[in-house]
C-alpha cells in the first residue's frame, strides 16, 4: 500500500521520510493525500496533528533528513 501511495505522489514518489510539519498558509488546508501519506508512514506523528488540518507533513527522499516525532514537534513548537 505504501509503494502504491508513493507512486501516486504528485511531487516525488521517493519522498517517504518525514522531517517536519508546517502550518499552511492562512485559509489553506492539508491535502487529503498528505494526510493519508502521513497516516500510513508516520501514524504516531499524524495522531498528534490529525485534528488540525492547517498543518501539513513534509517528506524528503533522503533518509538522512528523517527526524523523530520528538524532533519534529520540538522544531514546530519553536517556530510557532
Amino acid at each position: 500500500m505504501i509503494a502504491s501511495l508513493s507512486k501516486s505522489d504528485p511531487e516525488d514518489s521517493n519522498k517517504i521520510y518525514c522531517f517536519a510539519v508546517k502550518r499552511d498558509a492562512k485559509g489553506s488546508k492539508r491535502s487529503e493525500f498528505n494526510g493519508n501519506k502521513a497516516h500510513l508512514l508516520r501514524s504516531s506523528l499524524f495522531e498528534k496533528y490529525k485534528d488540525d488540518d492547517s498543518i501539513s507533513f513534509c517528506f524528503s527522499n533522503n533518509k538522512e533528513d528523517e527526524r523523530t516525532d520528538s524532533e519534529i514537534m520540538q522544531s514546530f513548537s519553536k517556530n510557532h
